[in-house]
């Protein structure tokens, strides 16, 4: 079965006129053939980035879109130590594809330092980066793993291995997060660049 794309048609926000162009960070369209063509104050990419086979080059390539003195936010994981969901990362793993040697990993740009390098490698000036708290909160089990089914390590995975076994691991995952209420809970800290192009 083919892999979803992401639609490069742009979507309508429901509550304004403005347009959200969408499409693969390896087929953003290329400044570089028609020069003057980059048009975004603002380029995010939130939580993609690290998942990719070249960061670098993603970036580089996103931050061809940006107008000169333009914006990019980038959004990872935060340090391993303070995210109870890389529980979800170490069940989904044997069920993953193998990993290209060149993809750094889910993780890979958490760490102090790492995403200022990445910027700087990618041409960019770093103008902050902070961490912010991002718990998963849901009711009931059969929430948490519905969705987080949705997910794109979960959806490669579903894709390599099916989806009975990926259903188990992500059960497995929640198990040591059940609050006394029923509710399930996992503490996270993201970490977000901003940097100028």
């Amino acid at each position: 079965m083919p892999r979803p794309r992401a639609s490069s048609a742009p979507a309508r926000s429901p509550s304004s006129r403005a347009s959200i162009p969408r499409a693969p960070a390896s087929a953003l369209p290329s400044t570089s053939a028609s020069p003057g063509a980059a048009a975004f104050d603002v380029v995010t990419a939130f939580n993609s980035v690290q998942f990719t086979a070249d960061p670098v080059a993603v970036v580089k390539n996103i931050s061809q879109l940006l107008k000169p003195g333009g914006l990019i936010s980038l959004l990872v994981w935060g340090p391993p130590a303070l995210c109870e969901s890389g529980v979800m990362f170490a069940e989904l793993g044997p069920l993953l594809p193998p990993r290209p040697a060149e993809a750094p990993g889910a993780i890979a740009w958490s760490e102090e330092g790492q995403l200022e390098h990445l910027a700087a490698l990618a041409g960019l000036t770093p103008v902050t980066v902070q961490d912010v708290s991002n718990p998963l909160i849901y009711p009931d089990i059969a929430t948490a793993v519905r969705t987080q089914l949705s997910s794109g390590p979960a959806r490669a995975a579903i894709q390599h291995s099916g989806l009975p076994a990926v259903r188990g691991a992500l059960t497995r995952a929640f198990a040591g997060s059940r609050k006394p209420d029923g509710s399930y809970r996992q503490e996270n800290v993201f970490r977000y660049l901003v940097a100028r192009a």
